[in-house]
């Protein structure tokens, strides 16, 4: 039986794409800019490597 922890790489690359998508999103949710729409993209598309990331470690 094979157990997860932490220093898992899959699970650490699952974190850091999901603060990377919490900081897009805020960016585009709080920015001044113009851009807030390519922030919202890139931190969706942020949430979707992390969910894949996530899916990976988990062996499904």
């Amino acid at each position: 039986m094979r157990t997860h922890n932490i220093s898992d790489k899959s699970t650490i690359a699952a974190v850091m794409y999901l603060v990377a998508a919490i900081v897009f999103l805020l960016t585009a949710v709080l920015g001044e800019t113009g851009g807030g729409a390519a922030f919202l993209i890139l931190g969706m598309a942020f949430i979707a490597l992390s969910l894949n990331a996530w899916n990976s470690r988990s062996g499904h």
